[in-house]
């Protein structure tokens, strides 16, 4: 297994550290990571509210931001360390579920501007024929074929990805971190139960643990992929299959819908 200490910092950005309770924690967008990131927060005792839901999301980028180390703000040894020695947990979501959810809420939901500027833009003026002036300027219209050509060409282009439809082992290494656990979404409000039992502070949460557990039904999914060209679906299914390989999700029923022949292969 290669040294964890000569993972380049730059790639441990998505990873939390709580020294407190010594804990490794790498956050995946659109896996409940703003609610677990207002949990760290409150045990952490840097905010004074009742509990870890009164922390608004806002907060946790502005007034406590600084309050949450990444791993990357540590040496190589310091690292080192603390990946042997922590409890080292994630939480995944079935991959195309998980592009759809940030599709809606980042790059087709009204408020979510800094998408529309800086992705929207790009992805209309690329790949829409004979777009609308309101379009261009805005890009708050994408459609979810237009957004997954986006994705895919980005991927068979070697490009960086956006950390919400990047895959899960290119943010979390797990074949490198061998993580002690790694829940699921589907599975949240269990899942994280388990965690904060495991490390003893079950008791200083009352209530909900999560604020929302959204999950899109079959039809949704089925409705959305539908209209996205067969070839690219094969495509996504070859760059999210190290993901479903290694946290066990099965043949995407949105696919097995969709395509006829079921020609897909392993990777």
């Amino acid at each position: 297994m290669p040294d964890p200490a000569l993972i380049p910092a730059v790639k441990l950005q998505q990873i939390i550290v709580d020294d407190k309770h010594k804990l490794l924690y790498c956050q995946m967008p659109g896996v409940a990571q703003n609610d677990i990131r207002k949990m760290l927060l409150y045990l952490s005792g840097a905010t004074k509210v009742k509990s870890h839901l009164d922390i608004s999301v806002s907060d946790i980028f502005t007034k406590y931001s600084k309050n949450l180390k990444k791993l990357s703000d540590f040496s190589g040894p310091e690292r080192k360390k603390r990946i042997q020695s922590y409890f080292k947990m994630s939480f995944v979501r079935e991959p195309l579920e998980r592009l759809y959810s940030s599709y809606e809420n980042k790059i087709h939901a009204k408020w979510s501007t800094y998408f529309h500027l800086n992705f929207g833009t790009k992805i209309i003026k690329k790949y829409r024929k004979k777009p609308s002036k309101t379009s261009l300027q805005k890009g708050n219209d994408v459609t979810f074929p237009e957004f997954v050509q986006y994705v895919v060409d980005a991927e068979q282009n070697d490009e960086d990805l956006n950390e919400h439809w990047e895959q899960y082992y290119k943010q979390c290494h797990p074949c490198i971190m061998s993580y002690d656990f790694i829940g699921k979404y589907e599975s949240l409000n269990s899942d994280i139960e388990h965690v904060l039992n495991k490390i003893h502070v079950r008791d200083k949460f009352k209530g909900d643990l999560v604020s929302t557990n959204y999950t899109y039904t079959k039809q949704t999914l089925t409705n959305a992929y539908k209209n996205v060209p067969e070839s690219n679906l094969k495509k996504l299914w070859k760059m999210y299959y190290p993901d479903y390989n290694l946290f066990s999700y099965p043949f995407p029923d949105v696919l097995r819908n969709i395509v006829k022949n079921n020609d897909f292969q392993d990777y």
